[in-house]
C-alpha cells in the first residue's frame, strides 16, 4: 500500500502545480479587455444585486455562478480583473479535477500530465476562464463531482471512503445545478453509470449511491437559494422555491438571442471558425478532431469489451452533447460545447495509454498530440489574450 500511497501524493502534487500555473496563465491580461464579453453584460449586473440589493436581478439561471461572481468584486472591485477573478480561479481547480481524474482512469502520473497539457491548451479552458460567464462554474462542481465519482467506485479504496466520496460527488453535482441546469443531465447520466458498474463490481452500496444522486443534489441546490431570496425579499419556503424555478423555466424558454451567434449543436464537434466576439473562441483543433478519433477508439473497444473508464467517459460525452436535442433553447452558442471539450482530453489519453510503447518517426505517439496542440494554441493566443497591434497578429492573421 505504500508504494500507491506515495503515487497518489505525487499526483496530487503535480495537479496542484498545474492548477497554480495555469492561474497565473489566466489572470495574465484578463482585465485587458475593459467592458462586457458576451454574456457578462447580463451575468455581471445580477452578481452586483447579490452585493448592493439595488441592482436588478436577472431570473435566468440559479444563483451559485452569480454568488462567485460576486465574491470576485468584492475581493479585487468593480472592474474587469473583480469580474473575472472566480473564473479564472474555478479554471484552474477545473484543470486539477481532469488531471486526478486521468489518474484514477489509468493509474498513471505520466498520462495525468499528458491529460493535463491537453487540457491546459485546449482553447476552451483557456478562454472560458478569463470570462465573467457561468459556464466554468458549472465545469468546476460538474468535473470535481465526476472525479469523486469515479473515486467513489473505484476498488483501490475502502467501502468507507468510497460511499464519502459518491455523497460529496452528489453534493458537488447539486451545486453545478446551481451554475446551469445542464448538470441534471450529468446526474442522471452517472446514475446509469452507477447501476451498470453495480450489477459489475458490487463495490460501494447501491442505497447510498442512491441518495447521492437525488436528495443530496436536491439539498445542495435549494441552500443556494437562501442569499438570492434574502436580497430579493422573499421567505425562503418551498413555494417561493419552486416558484422561482417556474420563473427561470419560462424566461429561459423565451428567450431568443442574437442569431448571428447561433450555431447548431451538431455542428459543435467539427467547428473551425473562430467566435470573434468573444475572444476567438475555437477549440484547440489537435486536442478536438484527435479527440474525436480517440472516442471512436473506445467505442470500438466497448465493442469487444466491458471497460468502465471508457464507458463512462463515452457516456459523459454523449449526454453533455446530446442533451441540447431536447433542451428547449430556440438558441444555441458553440461555448455550450465547453463540457465535451473537456471530455476529449480524458477519451485521449484513455486512447494513447494502450499505445504507450508506439513512436512515428522517432518520437513517442502519446507524445504528438500534446506538441500538435501547445503549437496550436501558441498560433491562437495573441487573438484569444485580447493583444494590441502588432502583437495580436505576431504569428499571422487569423483567416
Amino acid at each position: 500500500m505504500q508504494p500507491i500511497a506515495s503515487e497518489e501524493y505525487r499526483a496530487g502534487w503535480m495537479a496542484a502545480a498545474f492548477a497554480i500555473g495555469s492561474l497565473f496563465l489566466f489572470l495574465y491580461g484578463i482585465a485587458r479587455f475593459p467592458g462586457y464579453l458576451q454574456d457578462e453584460q447580463t451575468y455581471v449586473p445580477s452578481a452586483r444585486a447579490l452585493i448592493d440589493s439595488t441592482s436588478s436581478w436577472t431570473m435566468d439561471h440559479p444563483p451559485l455562478g452569480k454568488s462567485l461572481i460576486a465574491a470576485g468584486i468584492r475581493l479585487a472591485g468593480d472592474n474587469a480583473l473583480g469580474w473575472r477573478l472566480a473564473s479564472a480561479a474555478a479554471g484552474s481547480l477545473v484543470l486539477a479535477a481532469i488531471m486526478l481524474s486521468a489518474y484514477l482512469l489509468l493509474r498513471s502520473v505520466e498520462y495525468m500530465v499528458i491529460a493535463g497539457c491537453l487540457t491546459l491548451f485546449d482553447n476552451f479552458l483557456y478562454v472560458m476562464s478569463r470570462i465573467a460567464m457561468l459556464d466554468t462554474f458549472l465545469m468546476l462542481f460538474l468535473f470535481w463531482g465526476y472525479l469523486l465519482f469515479l473515486a467513489g467506485t473505484a476498488t483501490e479504496y475502502d467501502r468507507r471512503k468510497r460511499n464519502v466520496c459518491v455523497m460529496l460527488s452528489g453534493i458537488l453535482l447539486g451545486l453545478a445545478a446551481s451554475c446551469k441546469w445542464n448538470a441534471l443531465f450529468s446526474i442522471a447520466a452517472l446514475f446509469v453509470v452507477g447501476c451498470i458498474l453495480y450489477q459489475r463490481q458490487r463495490n460501494f452500496s447501491f442505497p447510498v449511491m442512491l441518495v447521492s444522486l437525488s436528495a443530496l443534489p436536491a439539498a445542495a441546490y435549494a441552500v443556494t437559494f437562501v442569499p438570492l431570496f434574502r436580497v430579493l425579499g422573499r421567505p425562503f419556503t418551498l413555494s417561493n422555491l419552486v416558484r422561482t424555478q417556474r420563473e427561470m423555466y419560462i424566461l429561459m424558454k423565451s428567450y431568443h438571442g442574437n442569431d448571428f451567434i447561433n450555431v447548431p449543436w451538431f455542428h459543435w464537434p467539427f467547428q473551425i471558425e473562430p467566435q470573434r466576439g468573444l475572444s476567438y473562441l475555437v477549440g484547440n483543433y489537435a486536442v478536438m478532431f484527435c479527440g474525436l478519433f480517440a472516442l471512436g477508439v473506445c467505442a470500438w473497444r466497448m465493442s469487444r469489451r466491458f471497460a468502465a473508464p471508457e464507458f463512462t467517459v463515452l457516456v459523459l460525452y454523449l449526454v453533455n452533447l446530446l442533451q441540447w436535442v431536447v433542451i428547449p433553447r430556440k438558441l444555441v452558442c458553440y461555448y455550450y460545447y465547453y463540457p465535451c471539450a473537456l471530455l476529449l482530453s480524458l477519451a485521449l489519453v484513455l486512447a494513447l495509454a494502450r499505445w504507450e510503447r508506439k513512436s512515428l518517426f522517432g518520437v513517442r505517439l502519446d507524445l504528438i498530440p500534446v506538441f500538435a496542440a501547445v503549437a496550436i494554441f501558441l498560433f491562437c493566443y495573441p487573438h484569444m489574450a485580447n493583444l494590441e497591434a502588432p502583437w495580436d497578429t505576431l504569428l499571422g492573421y487569423w483567416r
